[in-house]
């Protein structure tokens, strides 16, 4: 990949979770050797099947913890469960 600004190639700086957004799965960081611009490049949870069925068992527990202190809510655990069973 090379830089926006100059046109460099630039140097990996690693993966890691994205835990700030549902939406993303991995934040990759890379920078340029030339001009020392920094550049994060985010993958969509969608882009990978995995990443999105460990995103809806993370739902379905938060889900189900929430059941034990609200009433009412045992019916959205039902229904995040049958959403859980049709992505796998």
């Amino acid at each position: 990949m090379r830089c926006w600004h100059c046109n460099e190639n630039l140097i990996w700086g690693g993966d890691k979770e994205c835990i700030t957004n549902d939406d993303y799965s991995i934040v990759t960081n890379l920078t340029c050797p030339t001009c020392h611009s920094y550049f994060e490049v985010y993958l969509p949870v969608d882009d990978n099947p995995t990443d999105r069925i460990r995103h809806l068992e993370d739902a379905l527990k938060e889900i189900r913890d929430i059941a034990h202190v609200s009433e009412g809510a045992e019916f959205y655990a039902m229904v995040a469960d049958k959403a859980l069973k049709g992505a796998k």
